[in-house]
């Protein structure tokens, strides 16, 4: 099987294209398409490297998403209807096959950051990995690859970026700080925090819960993406 894997692509840029129809992220001649649906409501996830399309939409009740293999005519591939409940679970059992639930008295954090996605949006910009145009987003990732050896040549510069993008909050203030995912930096890792119910939370390290992306970790709506941006 051939995977669809941005890390390992000869693309020295990728360009993200805004049209009438929707957008286009295009990188080394492939094209990965996004259509919203006439509502507004969801997107039909279309590439130009295989016969499959993924579809996901949100309406007030359930999340829908569906997997077509046309070159096998398997329309009943995928799930149809998904209520917001269960696709949460999904989620929710993916992060927890990772980050076991711990109670917050055993946790000896005194600070944890909570994203700053437009810091981090400017920062990325400062340092030319990306790019904004009248038609879209380009990603450089030839600059995007030298600035990743750049951080890990030169920890300062990681404090740096860390610094840029985290917000400071203390650990028994994060029930009421309206977010629900949080990063603990430390000298040799960076750890997420996820908020659980009953006063637990979840612990896992970045790069395993990152690593483990592509084996879905059971979920069927990771599972329809992988397959549709793939070969075999």
């Amino acid at each position: 099987m051939n995977t669809f894997n941005i890390e390992n692509t000869l693309a020295e840029s990728i360009h993200v294209d805004t049209t009438k129809d929707g957008a286009e992220l295009r990188f080394d001649g492939n094209t990965l398409g996004f259509k919203p649906s006439s509502n507004r409501r969801g997107y039909s996830i279309t590439n130009d490297w295989n016969n499959r399309h993924f579809t996901i939409g949100f309406n007030e009740n359930s999340v829908l998403y569906h997997l077509t293999r046309e070159d096998l005519d398997d329309r009943e591939s995928g799930k149809g209807n998904m209520q917001r409940g269960e696709f949460v679970a999904e989620m929710y059992g993916y992060v927890r096959s990772l980050a076991h639930p711990v109670h917050e008295d055993n946790v000896e954090f005194d600070l944890v950051g909570a994203f700053d996605l437009d810091a981090a949006r400017e920062y990325m910009e400062e340092q030319g990995v990306i790019e904004y145009t009248n038609t879209g987003l380009t990603v450089d990732n030839t600059r995007e690859n030298r600035l990743i050896d750049e951080l890990e040549e030169n920890p300062a510069k990681v404090g740096e970026l860390l610094t840029e993008v985290l917000n400071p909050v203390p650990f028994d203030e994060i029930r009421g700080s309206g977010e629900i995912v949080f990063a603990r930096p430390s000298y040799d890792r960076i750890e997420l925090v996820f908020l659980y119910p009953n006063e637990y939370v979840g612990i896992v390290r970045a790069r395993d819960l990152f690593e483990r992306l592509v084996y879905g970790g059971g979920s069927q709506i990771i599972d329809h993406v992988l397959r549709s941006v793939t070969t075999d």
